[in-house]
């Protein structure tokens, strides 16, 4: 990850480590067989046995927002070292996550198609 300085909602002078994921649903033109109501969206915490400290989400589509500069309001913890949100299926998005700088953790993130 890439180390920020005053990502929003952080504590002043507190520097976080960052990582930004594309996610690209599917082209409603090229992928006329696909039927999936929505994507699953999931952020996980791979080695259960270190504790996980201050890990969070920001789920959006503004690309023009800078690494970690989400607003305050839109960062999300991890549950029990984890994240689930739908999306639609023909949607593109933007997952930054951001930890505490000292904080080495190895994080998943999958992407499921659900069918109701």
């Amino acid at each position: 990850g890439l180390p920020v300085e005053k990502s929003p909602g952080s504590e002043p002078g507190t520097v976080v480590v960052c990582e930004r994921v594309q996610i690209h649903g599917f082209s409603r033109l090229e992928d006329l067989r696909k039927f999936a109501h929505s994507l699953r969206v999931q952020v996980s915490h791979v080695n259960s046995s270190a504790r996980l400290l201050n890990v969070e989400v920001c789920f959006h589509r503004n690309k023009s927002l800078g690494l970690g500069m989400c607003p305050e309001g839109q960062w999300e913890k991890l549950v029990k070292d984890s994240w689930i949100r739908p999306m639609s299926p023909f949607d593109h998005k933007l997952l930054d996550i951001r930890m505490a700088g000292s904080s080495l953790a190895t994080l998943e993130v999958s992407i499921e198609e659900e069918f109701f």
